[in-house]
């Protein structure tokens, strides 16, 4: 099988995740792959090569990763025309559904990541299919090694983020960051950023103000707006001292680390009473990679792991606390390793994304 696949130029990790996770997983099953990468900000150009494309070359699946700035009016024609099955992959549907409003109506079907907003998507007349994200089993796998000591968090540390490191530094549990950037500007004032952008935080208030989850977001940033934050000097030893990581060393960290943490808090909405979650990469990364994680209790995350057998899960911050005490433990030793073989076993059986896009491709009709 042939598969024409389009997504944004880019060489940072934000495009390179898409190779070691889903685009290896195709390359192994045998899948042929046709890239067509398009600039952003070129709109009249990367529509016309898309186009041009899609009329040009021989494929089985047309799958995007694109949104409306580039996938025009004429794109849908060239679609139309070829009449090629096609898939479309809204990564972060959750918070900005409206940047696929339009070209979700051109695709045959539609991949969510989050089923939230799957009610817009149904309403403008897209065919949606939810399924959350996935991990590459060949690229995050168990490794042998003596453990990491403490709690491992890899990514940007910034709004509930912050909060929930700052709160277990302040009990004396031991911290490790990786990865990210640099939380300084978490104390700026959202309105004072709005003020500085007006033009386009305008246009996001009024795009974020037109569904509920964009609603909350934006009361959430008021709040924030009347509180004045600080990051303490521990936590600033650690984000100075910490080390960046390739995908193979983030797969390494996740194993041999006693727990990893995840935060699944969107944006500053876990300033709300009922902070709105979204489920990243490593929900899956971590246990795919043979990790002990603890996160959030969801409906959605009690969905793909049991608790207290594959994932460690807490309602509030003193549960949190205790739970991390109590499995970074040197004598819960034997308890880590059963919950962390256990975990890798359903990611590996359930959640890799050859798993996903198998679902995809029946309801396409694509063999």
């Amino acid at each position: 099988m042939k598969i024409l696949y389009n997504r944004y130029k880019g060489s940072g990790n934000m495009t390179q995740w898409q190779a070691v996770n889903y685009i290896d997983e195709w390359q192994r099953a045998g899948y042929e792959i046709e890239y067509l990468e398009v600039n952003y900000s070129d709109k009249e150009g990367s529509a016309e090569l898309i186009s041009s494309t899609l009329l040009g070359s021989d494929f089985d699946i047309f799958i995007s990763a694109c949104d409306d700035q580039v996938m025009t009016s004429d794109v849908r024609d060239a679609m139309k025309k070829k009449g090629v099955p096609s898939l479309l992959i809204c990564f972060d549907n959750l918070s900005v559904p409206f940047k696929h409003k339009k070209c979700s109506t051109y695709f045959d079907l539609v991949w969510l990541t989050s089923h939230e907003t799957k009610y817009l998507f149904d309403k403008w007349g897209a065919n949606t299919m939810f399924m959350p994200y996935a991990a590459n089993p060949f690229t995050y796998q168990p490794t042998s090694g003596e453990e990491l000591s403490g709690m491992a968090f890899v990514g940007t540390v910034y709004g509930g983020r912050i909060n929930k490191v700052e709160e277990i530094l302040k009990r004396d549990i031991d911290v490790r960051l990786y990865g990210g950037n640099s939380p300084s500007a978490e104390g700026e004032n959202p309105a004072k950023n709005l003020l500085a952008n007006l033009s386009s935080s305008l246009d996001n208030v009024y795009r974020l103000s037109s569904f509920p989850i964009g609603r909350q977001a934006l009361k959430a940033a008021a709040i924030k707006s009347t509180k004045k934050f600080e990051i303490s000097d521990s936590l600033q030893a650690l984000i100075k001292n910490r080390s960046s990581l390739s995908f193979e060393e983030v797969a390494k960290t996740y194993s041999r680390s006693k727990m990893s943490l995840n935060i699944t808090e969107l944006w500053n909405t876990y300033l709300l009473a009922k902070p709105i979650h979204k489920l990243h990469l490593r929900t899956f990364e971590i246990p795919m990679s043979g990790g002990l994680q603890i996160a959030s209790r969801t409906d959605e995350i009690q969905d793909y792991f049991e608790e207290d057998k594959e994932i460690v899960l807490y309602d509030s911050m003193d549960e949190f606390v205790e739970k991390s005490r109590f499995y970074l433990r040197d004598d819960n030793a034997a308890l880590r390793e059963q919950i962390k073989h256990a975990a890798r076993e359903r990611a590996a059986s359930e959640h890799s994304w050859q798993k996903r896009f198998l679902k995809a491709f029946a309801a396409l009709g694509v063999k």
